[in-house]
């Protein structure tokens, strides 16, 4: 069985379980997430943000709803009733060695208000990202995790970022596993892709 198999079948199923049940497989999905994500730090997109939203489609294939795939994060599902930007927000910044990195930030809404991935876009088109990633690069503090193009330590400093600009985009919105099992709209994930720096 394919997972376009798998996916069409539980698109099919009836009714939904009930809040109690997606509620537990919610708890037993941020159970098996990575720490970094538990502790608010942001997700490292070639690895965590699968993982996570893997996660999301077992407990979303109990709740009988059909997960799609984004382009903009390949391979990556989501449950149908999510939104996700479809304009990225742009950071980039040059390390202490010269190698500039870009990167592509994208946000997943659960329970969405109308018009929301309208909304997100025109929220951050509106916005100037200019110089939010090298900020980022320069003043947080490298980490164990680090690694050598500092994805990770812009990561850790973009996390507050991407909650505020939610929370003045959408007042109200829950952070990630708030509101589990309710109809509040909340940042279901967010996380960053990157260009490899050229060599």
């Amino acid at each position: 069985m394919t997972k376009r198999d798998l996916d069409e079948l539980l698109g099919q199923m009836p009714g939904q379980l009930p809040l109690a049940a997606q509620a537990e497989a919610q708890r037993m999905v941020n159970t098996a997430m990575p720490a970094r994500l538990r502790h608010g730090h942001a997700p490292r997109a070639r690895w965590v943000l699968p993982v996570v939203v893997t996660g999301g489609l077992i407990l979303t294939a109990g709740a009988s709803t059909v997960a799609i795939t984004m382009s903009h994060w390949g391979g990556v599902s989501m449950p149908i009733k999510n939104v996700r930007n479809n304009e990225p927000i742009p950071i980039s910044w040059t390390t202490e060695t010269g190698q500039v990195q870009s990167c592509r930030v994208w946000i997943e809404l659960r329970n969405p208000p109308p018009n929301s991935a309208e909304t997100l876009d025109a929220a951050i088109t509106s916005r100037d990202w200019a110089g939010v990633g090298q900020e980022l690069y320069d003043t947080t503090a490298p980490g164990v995790d680090d690694d050598s193009v500092g994805e990770s330590r812009v990561g850790r400093g973009f996390d507050p970022v991407v909650r505020a600009f939610a929370a003045e985009t959408f007042p109200g919105v829950g952070w990630l596993s708030e509101g589990v099992g309710t109809d509040l709209a909340a940042v279901d994930a967010w996380g960053f892709t990157c260009v490899p720096p050229a060599e």
